[in-house]
């Protein structure tokens, strides 16, 4: 009996560094970014609170203003960030799937910045502005996709399929 329980200790710590070894680089290194962005949230929240002027731009939004409607969803979208980048940090079972929910509202909130009525102006004519932002969150959501079933199982990296 004693040993059973040993087993299932061993194998949490286990399962959740196989699974940060199923993410790529360039997932590893935005992962530090948002974490850094993260824990720097309540400081732009208290500094907005003492009425500093901080900007903040993410996805075609921008803003000054920590507390205002674009601040407190600039604040929401990083912090969602920073959540999905601690679950990849500590290898938790949840965290590709707040993941997809992460890249399918940021690929929402730039096609709608894309898509807004005067985001990008010069007077007399309205311009179609891309975001570049796409152009990592289409690979992140495919990524995403392609690893949750492995990430949600109890990952051995020993026998992955090629």
């Amino acid at each position: 009996m004693q040993n059973s329980g040993d087993d299932l200790i061993n194998i949490v710590p286990a399962t959740a560094k196989t699974r940060k070894a199923l993410l790529p680089v360039w997932m590893k290194v935005f992962m530090w970014i948002f974490l850094v962005f993260g824990a720097l949230v309540p400081i732009v929240l208290m500094m907005g609170l003492m009425g500093y002027s901080i900007s903040l731009a993410l996805y075609g939004f921008e803003t000054t203003e920590p507390l205002s409607i674009p601040g407190l969803i600039l604040t929401a979208c990083f912090s969602l960030k920073a959540v999905v980048a601690y679950g990849f940090l500590r290898g938790r079972p949840w965290a590709m799937n707040l993941a997809i929910i992460d890249a399918i509202l940021g690929i929402v909130l730039c096609i709608y910045m894309m898509l807004q009525p005067g985001s990008v102006t010069t007077p007399g004519r309205t311009e179609f502005a891309f975001r570049l932002e796409l152009l990592l969150l289409v690979p992140y959501l495919i990524k995403a996709l392609k690893l949750r079933k492995l990430w949600e199982s109890d990952v051995d990296l020993h026998h992955l399929p090629e």
